[in-house]
């Protein structure tokens, strides 16, 4: 519904220049082949960033008209259609909806015959197998979500080699941390492997990989802050996840999913007010954004109930849990997505609870929230 909106048929135009002097370059230029592929690659490196960083601002639609125009003009290059994956990923992530699964399943799968295309043509470039390795990473973490095991497996196998490989033939090809970094950190943070005796060393590696990817990344250095503060969750480090996070709001404020975290972690400090905050914030975006997910909506509802609640607005908070639990019918548990960190059931079961305790609350006349 989204692919092809007025808005993204209206951005095409706009980004038509770039592509314009783009292709006269590569089809005119006359230097040698080797020189023209060297320009070919600075372009899409321009491109790329542009896609990323409209994807990161939640500018979709002119992001992936960007993407579906690399895809138009470079065919055979795999990045058009990782750009398309991130921002199809990015919208049903982002704002926990099921938009584009069967899209991103198809792509993932164009994606890694596009990769393994290039490696056959080219086995000396860095750059085919790093895209290798983010074709199966994307195919394993999808296949992973979707509990589909034997499928994540058998792409996980193939991540780090090629990940690894692409390091080899181009030492400055930073951007392949990220994925290598991710890799060996979970592998050994999660399941039981955690028990070997170098899990600790390997996962502090697979820290420092991230960090080096912030520090000298050319298009992951946002994702890998988002991957380092979710490492730091999982170490219960919340002070340094908290910082992170925060920084990632200054660059990133509409993105609902950092003021979700920001307030998760003030939650856990029972730091009231602050969390309150951030889930104000939160309940804007999540309102005014055309990607509707009313269980999203009603488990901010509840958690701005909890916090009222907690800080002895008990109206409020009565109001909240009416609000919350009125919405609840219009939940498409098809089309959403559950959180982090509570499943749609806990939502529910929570909301009764405190519904319950706050029966006896004489609500009075009060408005609703927008």
């Amino acid at each position: 519904m989204y692919l092809f909106s007025a808005k993204t048929k209206s951005t095409i135009l706009k980004n038509k220049i770039q592509f314009v002097m783009a292709v006269f370059i590569l089809q005119t230029l006359t230097v040698p082949i080797l020189i023209r592929a060297e320009v070919e690659t600075d372009s899409l490196k321009v491109l790329f960033e542009q896609v990323n960083n409209l994807c990161h601002t939640q500018e979709f639609d002119r992001s992936i008209a960007l993407a579906l125009q690399i895809r138009q003009h470079f065919p055979d290059n795999p990045g058009g259609v990782f750009s398309l994956v991130k921002n199809y990923q990015a919208i049903d992530a982002t704002f926990r909806v099921k938009l584009f699964e069967t899209t991103v399943d198809s792509l993932l799968d164009i994606s890694i015959e596009l990769a393994e295309k290039a490696l056959k043509k080219d086995r000396k470039s860095g750059q085919n197998y790093f895209y290798a390795g983010t074709a199966y990473g994307f195919k394993s973490l999808y296949s992973a979500q979707h509990r589909e095991w034997v499928k994540a497996f058998k792409a996980g196998t193939q991540i780090t080699r090629n990940l690894n490989r692409a390091i080899a033939l181009e030492p400055k090809l930073y951007d392949a941390y990220y994925g290598l970094g991710l890799n060996k950190y979970w592998l050994s943070a999660k399941g039981p492997m955690r028990y070997l005796p170098n899990a600790r060393k390997n996962r502090n590696l697979g820290i420092e990989y991230i960090k080096l990817v912030m520090q000298k990344g050319t298009h992951a250095k946002i994702d890998a802050m988002f991957g380092l503060a979710a490492i730091y969750i999982h170490e219960e480090e919340y002070a340094q996840a908290l910082e992170m996070y925060l920084e990632l709001f200054k660059q990133l404020p509409q993105n609902p999913n950092i003021s979700y975290r920001i307030g998760k972690i003030y939650e856990g400090q029972k730091n009231w007010q602050d969390a309150f905050n951030s889930y104000i914030i939160l309940l804007d975006v999540l309102n005014s954004t055309p990607y509707k997910s009313f269980s999203y909506k009603v488990e901010c509802l509840y958690s701005l109930a909890k916090c009222n609640y907690e800080m002895e607005n008990l109206v409020e908070a009565k109001r909240l849990c009416r609000e919350a639990i009125s919405i609840w019918p219009l939940c498409d548990f098809d089309k959403e997505r559950e959180g982090p960190y509570a499943t749609f059931s806990e939502i529910l079961s929570g909301l009764n609870k405190l519904s319950e305790v706050l029966k006896d609350v004489n609500i009075g006349q009060v408005s609703e929230t927008n």
